[in-house]
């Protein structure tokens, strides 16, 4: 089966606007997986070191070869002291996805979002997919929506979509509506 972790902001746990949750509570391949800056998830180090997972995030420096890990200063993590940084993001429907466990997706506001992969060196080394939707996000309980973005529950069900999960898929996307119409009211 295809697991998605969830890298989720501390914050974000606690907002009521999260889709992050929708997903783990229909996809029983799910895991959240709390962010810390300082001290990694272990098990979480342990999983992307296998090569098996993708992070769903393009990265506007996608072509750059600076070091990211130093830029606020921070010392290099033994994972990423190893890695090479990526040379582009591909689209997740051009990918070959049996080559994959599973998939990263960050949880969290666009700015936290960048935040959490500035500050975290071993999300750099693995390979970055976006989606490539042909239709705007229907999420608008936030405001400072990035053009062109997903949240965190259409991203899963687009990639659930694409590995053959389709029932999943759509269970996520109609538990969205259900929340941004409840929050709206």
């Amino acid at each position: 089966m295809f697991e998605i972790i969830l890298l989720t902001h501390s914050r974000e746990l606690m907002r009521p606007s999260n889709t992050g949750k929708l997903v783990a509570e229909v996809y029983c391949d799910c895991q959240v997986v709390e962010w810390q800056r300082k001290v990694p998830d272990q098990d979480l180090l342990a999983r992307l070191q296998t090569g098996k997972y993708a992070l769903v995030y393009k990265d506007d420096r996608a072509s750059s070869s600076e070091d990211h890990s130093a830029e606020n200063g921070a010392e290099p993590s033994e994972v990423s002291r190893s890695i090479q940084p990526i040379t582009e993001s591909v689209a997740a429907s051009s990918v070959s996805w049996q080559e994959f466990a599973g998939v990263v997706i960050i949880d969290s506001t666009w700015q936290e979002a960048r935040k959490i992969y500035n500050k975290s060196a071993y999300l750099h080394s693995l390979a970055h997919v976006y989606i490539a939707s042909e239709t705007e996000s229907l999420y608008q309980l936030r405001r400072n929506q990035v053009d062109g973005g997903l949240c965190t529950a259409e991203c899963a069900a687009h990639l659930l979509a694409i590995v053959g999960q389709q029932q999943s898929s759509d269970y996520i996307l109609a538990k969205l509506a259900k929340m941004q119409q409840a929050l709206n009211a």
